[in-house]
């Protein structure tokens, strides 16, 4: 993914640990921060979790970030539906692509 962003999109991208905490992809492009966070799929509470990685990384870099992201395996509808109401980009798997209809 890293050098998928870096070589195809000249963006910078880095992996923080910030209080404990690891930032899986922190891509930098024009200014703009995102952050990316990759799970395999998600539990109760990943909104909280979300809310204060931004709020740690805000603290500590000093800067708001554009966009935050979670590419995730597997994710319930409800959750992704509350992740996006919150303003949280969610990559999920297509349906379609394992053959569901």
């Amino acid at each position: 993914m890293k050098s998928v962003l870096e070589e195809s999109f000249d963006a910078t991208v880095t992996e923080r640990h910030i209080q404990g905490e690891q930032f899986d992809l922190v891509v930098m492009k024009n200014g703009d921060h995102i952050l990316i966070e990759i799970a395999a799929s998600v539990r109760r509470g990943i909104l909280e979790r979300l809310d204060r990685k931004k709020r740690l990384y805000i603290s500590e870099v000093g800067v708001v970030p554009a966009r935050m992201i979670l590419a995730v395996g597997a994710i319930n509808s409800f959750s992704a539906q509350a992740l996006r109401a919150a303003g949280i980009d969610v990559v999920e798997p297509d349906d379609d692509f394992y053959g569901e209809e």
